[in-house]
């Protein structure tokens, strides 16, 4: 999807299997584009040579309200990799058993800008081989939990839960 609005409602996205480089459900680019996802199933997706089932950058909103993140995996970002000032919200969402299978990040892999916020959703049993079992941020990015559990997610180097690196990648918080 370039540019533009994308409404996706009461939909099961299943298999897909993509060895390029950029989202093998669903790729979003160009001016401004919008993902509204509402009780939406992402499950056993998989990305074998790229990053994110849902690829975005380019000042990209992503929402999801009541939509499950099921198995899913990529290199980088297990459902999403997100960069270039994109935005995420996640609401009364769950991702369960999602990875990032050469990195980081096993439901979302964020840099450059991007600004995160989940509210009342479930993070449970995510994993990275390198860093944030769930959550791997880079340098801007922001993140806002609200009534969010994160539980049973692991990192095989650091944040089981969350990673985030901060300005040039030289300190970070482990949660």
């Amino acid at each position: 999807h370039n540019g533009g609005r994308l409404y996706l409602t009461n939909l099961t996205l299943v298999y897909c299997d993509e060895r390029s480089s950029f989202g093998c459900a669903i790729y979003l680019s160009g001016s401004t584009p919008t993902l509204n996802l509402r009780n939406v199933w992402f499950k056993n997706n998989e990305m074998k040579q790229g990053n994110g089932v849902v690829h975005a950058n380019s000042y990209a909103s992503i929402t999801s309200i009541g939509s499950t993140f099921l198995m899913n995996r990529a290199s980088y970002g297990g459902v999403f990799a997100l960069y270039e000032n994109a935005n995420l919200t996640m609401i009364d969402s769950v991702a369960r058993n999602n990875s990032a299978t050469n990195g980081s990040g096993g439901v979302v892999f964020a840099q450059s800008n991007c600004r995160l916020f989940i509210e009342s959703s479930l993070f449970f049993g995510n994993k990275a081989t390198l860093s944030g079992g769930s959550f791997a941020l880079g340098s801007g990015v922001s993140l806002n939990l609200h009534s969010t559990n994160i539980s049973s997610s692991i990192a095989g180097v650091d944040g089981g839960g969350v990673a985030h690196y901060l300005v040039n990648d030289t300190a970070y918080q482990r949660q």
